[in-house]
């Protein structure tokens, strides 16, 4: 990983404050790429031949790494840091500041910490911490939004998903509605013309909030029963080059995403 001589940022704490920076990464050389699907076969006994089945993919990202400062920490510098960025008990965001990088991030923990001690300027002491890190997934993540106004709300829309992940993408969608209302349609056309549908919706401007993470969905009319008019088929995207289309009384429409980025 070409994290070498970078800062970062963990959890919206930029690490320049305590002069921290990766000063090395290490992954297991059956590993510098991360993100590959792991296969089983299976053979077929009539026709001699083994048939490709996708088992599943990698076990989440995990490497070593060194990080070090460009001073001599304090006690009390050494103490923020532990606060900081050793007792998380969640994933947190990890940010490299490096251009081959730029908005790509890893969600992760720091954990099996050792102290680095050296000397920097006729100083001696703490400069750094050798750290395992444990990812949530074989790969890194990026953020995207895309928003259709009219006149790009029709029946040849458009969306093209690059993640590295080869199955469903599901995002977070927003339709911001007219005064009209009625039935609202989503159809992913190269999904089988897959639909996901609202049926009767009132006839009053508001926002409809998809969440498939949460299996949620919200209406920011409180009178607006939408769970009971949704299909429950929340919207997907297949990887590469999607046409859908958006039917009903739909003034905006927005997708938010998390792709998969290999590192």
């Amino acid at each position: 990983m070409h994290l070498s001589g970078n800062y970062f940022q963990y959890n919206g704490q930029p690490s320049a404050i305590w002069g921290l920076f990766f000063a090395e990464v290490e992954l297991p050389p059956d590993r510098r790429r991360m993100g590959s699907p792991e296969y089983a076969t299976q053979y077929n006994r009539l026709t001699h031949r083994h048939f490709l089945q996708q088992a599943g993919w990698q076990e989440p990202l995990a490497f070593e790494a060194e990080i070090v400062s460009d001073r001599v920490l304090s006690d009390e510098e050494v103490g923020e840091i532990y606060d900081w960025l050793f007792h998380e008990k969640t994933f947190q965001r990890l940010a490299f500041l490096s251009d081959e990088y730029d908005g790509v991030y890893l969600n992760c923990v720091f954990h099996a910490v050792e102290e680095i001690r050296g000397g920097v300027n006729g100083k001696y002491g703490a400069v750094g911490f050798k750290v395992a890190v444990l990812c949530d997934a074989p790969w890194g993540w990026e953020d995207g939004e895309a928003v259709y106004e009219a006149p790009q709300l029709g029946t040849q829309m458009t969306f093209h998903n690059p993640s590295a992940y080869k199955g469903y993408l599901y995002p977070e969608v927003t339709i911001q509605t007219g005064s009209q209302g009625g039935d609202l349609l989503l159809q992913n056309i190269t999904d089988g013309n897959r639909q996901t549908k609202f049926t009767g919706i009132s006839a009053a401007p508001h926002t409809l909030t998809l969440l498939p993470e949460t299996l949620e969905v919200r209406s920011s009319l409180s009178t607006e029963p939408v769970y009971d008019a949704f299909n429950k088929n929340f919207f997907r995207l297949l990887p590469g080059l999607n046409r859908f289309s958006v039917t009903g009384d739909v003034q905006k429409l927005t997708l938010q995403y998390r792709i998969a980025r290999l590192i």
